[in-house]
């Protein structure tokens, strides 16, 4: 055990005990899907999601189905303070991964706890609805990504004889998706149902998408021509869950790519598809690039292919190589002395933030987008009280 260094204990399997306390406090549901692809999502603001930020989703997911626990963003159990809260709920509705309406307390529930003669005037808040549904459909589309690159492991591990352990296929660190919004979220955007509105750039979004399908105005959503069942992707816990709609369970082929780049899917020892950007910006851009970032890193060789796909897969998604170098820049910068030497995968993380941080300033400069004001309830399973 002294021999074993801090490497080979980070990869010792993890075994968890608890006692009979933490099973009479119930254990709750969080969709597995969520928790291994939501580092992924990239926000139709260019945004990403932090731990932290991640966090208020898990409790609320987590506790939605508690009884003994009344769901408000005020009273989640989480170290963070409400404004913060607050200040995540708004970028999650920037981000286009949640959708909130109001529900409000019919008649007939009205008159029974005020009384028939002393219903009020105006209506009272029941509870605030999260939708998810944009959020799970991109959490699908990733993990479809994920099965694909995982099914061409295993094949090579079989074809290799099956030596070693069985692999575990793991997402480039840069592999992002771009939210994708389902068709009957589009829908529920341009009839006004969410509060507070979503920014301009989702609603051009959403017009987008419904303008694309024929018969978006009729009340029964027709059959839509290509549409095509994805059977491949397993419940992630065998659970068919009827309070959320299966929104990844649709391939929408006639519906343009809704961040305008077309995204090949990743494949282990597989190039990109040919009729992307990056054959356009041609072998040159690539090498240069990786003559920038070798020169800062003071090392002497040929780019490997996996460098040379992580340049690629930038200039594919439309980065200039300014902003490419500038970000390779920015990693060598601000490095820690602890840190060592930035690897390429590194620097495009850091190429990444750069970038989506320029689309959202020159976004502040084009389109009014205001953050939406958090709301004091949450949740459509659990009843706000009368407001």
């Amino acid at each position: 055990m002294s021999n074993m260094t801090r490497l080979d204990m980070a990869q010792v399997p993890i075994v968890i005990r608890f006692g009979d306390m933490t099973l009479d406090f119930g254990v709750g549901t969080i969709p597995l899907i969520f928790l291994r692809f939501y580092r992924h999502i990239e926000g139709l603001n260019g945004e990403s999601l932090r731990d932290a930020e991640a966090m208020l989703l898990v409790h609320v997911l987590a506790l939605r189905a508690d009884h003994d626990f009344e769901l408000r963003l005020a009273n989640l159990p989480m170290a963070q303070s409400y404004k913060s809260r607050e200040r995540y709920l708004a970028k999650f509705r920037q981000m286009g991964i949640i959708f909130t309406s109001r529900v409000y307390y019919s008649r007939s529930e009205m008159e029974r706890y005020f009384g028939v003669d002393n219903v009020p005037s105006t209506p009272r808040l029941k509870a605030q609805r999260w939708d998810l549904s944009a959020l799970f459909l991109t959490l699908s589309l990733i993990a479809q990504d994920w099965l694909e690159g995982q099914q061409a492991m295993i094949a090579e591990w079989k074809a290799q004889g099956e030596q070693g352990h069985k692999p575990i296929y793991q997402l480039p660190d840069d592999y992002t998706r771009r939210v994708e919004l389902p068709f009957d979220v589009a829908q529920r955007i341009l009839n006004g149902e969410y509060f507070p509105t979503p920014p301009d750039y989702i609603l051009n979004l959403a017009e987008r998408i419904c303008s694309s399908v024929p018969g978006q105005n009729d009340l029964v959503r027709p059959h839509v021509p290509g549409q095509v069942l994805r059977e491949d992707v397993p419940p992630q816990n065998g659970v068919v869950r009827e309070d959320v709609p299966p929104q990844s369970g649709v391939v929408r082929e006639d519906v343009p790519p809704q961040s305008g780049v077309v995204r090949a899917t990743y494949l282990p020892k597989m190039g990109w598809s040919s009729n992307t950007t990056a054959t356009a910006a041609g072998e040159g851009g690539e090498a240069e690039i990786f003559r920038f970032f070798a020169q800062l890193a003071e090392i002497e060789r040929k780019p490997t292919g996996a460098e040379l796909e992580t340049i690629r897969r930038l200039l594919t998604d439309g980065i200039p190589q300014d902003t490419i170098r500038a970000g390779i820049k920015r990693a060598f910068r601000t490095r820690r002395h602890t840190d060592g030497t930035p690897t390429l995968a590194q620097c495009a993380r850091v190429v990444r933030r750069l970038h989506h941080r320029k689309h959202r300033e020159n976004d502040a400069r084009t389109t009014d987008c205001p953050a939406a004001a958090g709301e004091s309830t949450t949740g459509e399973v659990a009843a706000s009280g009368l407001a």
